[in-house]
């Protein structure tokens, strides 16, 4: 995906943007294989508050070990997001304008 202007957008709106992605997929992927946030540390070895954090986009450091042992525990899930591209791209730019003013 590529947004047009990209470089007006604060590197950190485009990294809490992602963080908001990454924790709906793995919501849906837990949620999907009937999993509570415990039952997906026991798969994963995760801890639940750092899936807690990481599903609510509150997480800003997470070792890539434990990120793919949550790919793993929930097979891969796909990070799909339910918004259009244009949708994405209008966000980021709101952002960048609200951090303007």
């Amino acid at each position: 995906m590529s947004f047009d202007g990209v470089n007006r957008v604060p590197p950190d709106e485009v990294v809490n943007l992602g963080l908001e992605i990454i924790g709906r997929g793995v919501i849906r992927a837990r949620l999907n294989l009937r999993l509570t946030q415990g039952g997906l540390e026991r798969w994963s070895g995760v801890d639940q508050s750092t899936i807690s954090r990481l599903e609510h986009g509150m997480l800003r450091g997470l070792r890539l070990r434990r990120f793919a042992a949550l790919a793993a525990a929930l097979n891969g899930f796909p990070i799909i997001d339910d918004r259009s591209e244009e949708e994405l791209r209008r966000r980021l730019l709101i952002r960048a304008e609200m951090r303007q003013q």
